[in-house]
């Protein structure tokens, strides 16, 4: 079956216009892949240029070229293909950051009666955390549940005196959210006591209750 072609006149000389770079877009930072471009009516080898990223090889297969990448930043990257310094084809490619990895959650701070500050570590390539709070270490109820925040500490409040309470967090981006950290447990200090008025009243003692 033959293969319609385009030809295009640049400057009285003929060039055949070729089909699309093919490819994976969206792919992730810190990621391998291979492009292709189907080179028929090209004479000589094409060029490839790329923004965003690094070639690590590029052959050619019958009338297919082929280019493999890494992809080095996220945003919106550029592969181009030319001959002769005449760009044939130029693909846009989606360049995310990968998924973060889980935080490490560390022990609670400014514990009190009904609240204590839940810590973690920061996490390379993550843009917000998400905390879950329970009563129990299997999460089958939360008193807190996927609540977010950019930092790496979080106050929980509203809690029950001298109670056992579990944390856990997870980092995320645009690409999407890390498995969760460890669990952190810690317990509520007691409830102050109540003062109430003094009984037995003497010209020097009392008793206070």
């Amino acid at each position: 079956m033959r293969k319609l072609v385009t030809l295009i006149l640049v400057g009285c000389l003929p060039v055949w216009a070729m089909g699309q770079i093919n490819g994976p877009s969206p792919v992730l930072v810190n990621t391998n892949h291979t492009y292709s471009f189907d080179g028929l009516g090209i004479n000589a080898s094409v060029m490839w240029a790329v923004t965003g990223g690094t070639m690590n090889s590029f052959w050619q297969s019958g009338t297919e070229f082929y280019v493999d990448i890494t992809w080095t930043s996220a945003g919106i990257n550029q592969i181009q293909v030319a001959e002769d310094f005449l760009i044939l084809a130029t693909r846009y490619i989606t360049v995310n950051n990968a998924i973060p990895d889980p935080p490490t959650a560390t022990s609670a701070t400014a514990i009190a009666s009904t609240s204590f500050t839940a810590n973690w570590n920061a996490v390379s390539g993550a843009s917000a955390y998400q905390i879950d709070v329970s009563v129990n270490s299997a999460f089958s109820s939360f008193v807190y549940n996927n609540s977010n925040t950019t930092s790496t500490n979080f106050n929980v409040s509203g809690l029950t005196p001298a109670t056992t309470y579990y944390y856990r967090v997870r980092a995320s981006n645009a690409s999407g959210g890390s498995a969760s950290s460890n669990v952190i447990s810690t317990v509520t200090l007691p409830a102050a006591p109540v003062a109430l008025g003094a009984s037995n009243l003497t010209t020097t003692s009392f008793m206070a209750n």
